[in-house]
């Protein structure tokens, strides 16, 4: 072989290395350091633009229209001594709803300091006047347990059960969690029931004590 077609071959054979190395260190590597989001916490909660729910007052037939008004998502990433620590998948959405005029907030917290076994997703609710941070979806799922946020004493949610099958009127939903969450309805301090349908998300929420719900009539959903 030639001298200078082998010093080629050593160079392209040591630029492959190099490559190589690199990529194990900031590319294949860093794989193995992203804590992604679980798929079914995604068909529960995550909801894009131009997705919208009607709900029906059960005593007084008002109704109340909520629409996503903005979806984001993507990876967090941290660095350690210019190195690649930990990558973090994240979703938010945020939506409307006509009948009280307030604004909500969804998004998924995860540790930034270890790798977490539970994803949970926040809920953020903000009239103008009151804002309310709590967590509404902890997955796994941990039954008749209560967890808080930590933001105050009043956040605790309950996940009571989860109903293989569900009827809103005519309308059939698979797979629907019923959570309980104490003092939410701050005006009333009165405890509420959500219930959670995958690939739905809110199909009716009780105020525990009152013979009256909102339950969902007709949606859209972008996922």
């Amino acid at each position: 072989m030639p001298r200078a077609l082998k010093n080629f071959s050593l160079l392209l054979l040591l630029s492959l290395f190099i490559s190589c190395c690199k990529d194990d260190d900031n590319g294949s590597g860093a794989d193995s350091k992203t804590i992604r989001i679980p798929q079914e916490v995604k068909d529960y909660m995550q909801f894009k633009t131009g997705t919208w729910w009607l709900y029906e007052d059960s005593v007084s037939l008002a109704t109340d229209c909520v629409y996503v008004t903005l979806h984001s998502q993507g990876f967090d990433t941290t660095y350690e001594n210019g190195r690649i620590k930990q990558i973090y998948e994240y979703f938010s959405w945020s939506c409307h709803n006509t009948f009280e005029n307030f604004n909500h907030r969804y998004y998924v917290h995860q540790s930034w300091s270890t790798v977490n076994p539970s994803t949970k997703v926040f809920y953020n609710k903000y009239d103008n006047i009151h804002s309310t941070t709590m967590i509404i979806f902890l997955y796994p799922f941990v039954y008749n347990v209560p967890y808080a946020s930590g933001f105050s004493s009043y956040d605790t949610t309950v996940c009571n059960i989860n109903h293989i099958d569900f009827y809103v009127d005519s309308i059939h939903f698979t797979n629907v969690i019923e959570e309980t969450f104490w003092k939410y309805d701050y005006e009333l301090e009165n405890d509420t029931k959500f219930f959670i349908a995958k690939h739905f998300g809110i199909v009716r929420r009780n105020i525990v004590g009152r013979n009256r719900f909102w339950k969902i009539k007709s949606f859209n959903i972008v996922k």
